[in-house]
């Protein structure tokens, strides 16, 4: 490798470069919040006293003041209209965070639907919904659904649900790096359903949905309840550590307590769980909280095999946010229209190694020393000049239980004087 990029030349003189070396730091572990739903009316008079917004229905519109309940309100009502459940869910999401004086703030995009919208909006020329093929244009690690995440108990192909599914799966594609997408995963909510015994299971590691049963009439939508619980896990921090019992800023607890769900194994949450449905429980100071952060995934794929690891949110916010750290790492100066040869292929497989070894440092990887010979770069065997890469990584799991045998025992009870 040359030391410098200045051409051969006889004429004496002093010519000087200046370049920039590959940055190998971790990229920005912020996350962001996608929220999907319906704006007030467009185009004039205001309809049942809600004010109009300036937004277009089925845009990307990314929002500005998301620390500041406030002014993020103001920002929120002239976009979406003032009341929109839009609006609504955007302030929901600041509180969450604000309420209970966090320091940290997921960034957020929002995607208004129209307000008459009884799903993601009309098709269009690609056959997909307005709404999910706008949020299919930038990055969110949670993409949030204003409609119930179960609806009917009984019926286990929820549309909606599936649609906002599938659309978290095509964003978290090994290809849609290229956009700036390294992993999503949708967020919905049900607040109806009273056994959780009955809740549909959809078995992926796509979805998270949020159980908060209310009988009554609860003081946030469907939309905004998604939103809060989106936000507290779009605010955790490396090394993404879990959110058991973590409080909901915002969200008061159910007026009648026969609602407030019982917490232990055998009981209400448990049953949530099983389910792969994030149970919402009241605190004893009357704080509303999660149990845990579950994703939907239930098996490894066959529908049988139960999986006994890798369903927690925070797992795969590591899973992702260590291909992003690949991805920023390859788009360096140092691998950008370089020729695949033995010398790249070995500083490709020691800068996959150096990354994890830093994710070990931040508490996120363990036995990366033991798993590194297990790491390959090889060149593929049809296309000359692609590199197919292996890594294996053992993601700290979050400590959820310590179970503990406590012995009373006679030991030591002789008494002498």
């Amino acid at each position: 490798m040359a030391l410098t990029n200045i051409g051969f030349q006889k004429t004496p003189a002093r010519p000087t470069e200046i370049t920039f070396g590959a940055n190998t730091n971790l990229p920005n572990p912020n996350q962001t919040l996608g929220l999907i739903g319906h704006m007030g009316p467009t185009g004039g008079t205001a309809v049942s006293g809600v004010a109009s917004g300036s937004a277009v229905p089925y845009s990307v519109v990314p929002m500005s003041n998301v620390a500041d309940p406030v002014a993020g309100a103001t920002e929120a009502n002239a976009k979406f209209g003032e009341g929109s459940e839009l609006a609504k869910m955007f302030i929901a999401a600041i509180q969450a965070n604000f309420a209970i004086g966090a320091s940290n703030f997921p960034m957020i995009t929002c995607v208004p639907l129209a307000q008459d919208d009884a799903d993601f909006g009309p098709l269009n020329v690609a056959g997909v919904q307005k709404g999910l093929a706008a949020a299919d244009k930038f990055e969110c690690e949670f993409l949030v659904s204003p409609y119930d995440g179960a609806i009917d108990p009984s019926v286990v192909n929820n549309p909606l649900t599936n649609a906002l599914i599938q659309q978290s799966q095509a964003m978290s594609g090994a290809t849609r790096v290229q956009n700036g997408q390294y992993g999503t995963v949708a967020i919905a909510a049900n607040q109806s359903v009273t056994d959780p015994s009955t809740l549909p299971k959809y078995d992926s590691q796509y979805f998270s949905g949020e159980w908060f049963r209310d009988s009554g009439v609860p003081e946030y939508s469907l939309g905004e309840q998604a939103a809060a619980y989106a936000a507290i896990l779009g605010a955790v921090a490396i090394p993404f550590n879990p959110v058991d019992n973590n409080v909901i800023g915002g969200v008061d607890a159910p007026v009648n307590m026969d609602d407030w769900i019982t917490v232990g194994a055998g009981l209400e949450s448990e049953a949530a769980l099983n389910r792969g449905w994030v149970p919402i429980r009241v605190l004893p100071n009357g704080n509303v909280a999660i149990v845990r952060s579950v994703t939907s995934r239930l098996t490894n794929g066959d529908g049988i095999t139960q999986v006994l690891s890798y369903y927690d949110v925070q797992d795969f916010q590591v899973l992702y946010f260590f291909r992003k750290a690949i991805v920023a790492r390859f788009n360096q100066t140092d691998f950008t229209n370089q020729k695949a040869s033995a010398a790249e292929a070995t500083l490709a497989r020691n800068e996959i190694i150096r990354l994890a070894s830093a994710f070990e440092d931040q508490n996120m990887f363990q036995a990366v020393e033991q798993l590194a010979p297990q790491i390959k770069v090889e060149r593929n065997a049809v296309d000359r000049s692609r590199f197919d890469v292996f890594v294996p990584v053992n993601v700290v799991p979050g400590l959820h239980i310590i179970a503990t045998n406590v012995q009373a025992t006679t030991e030591f009870d002789v008494l002498t004087v």
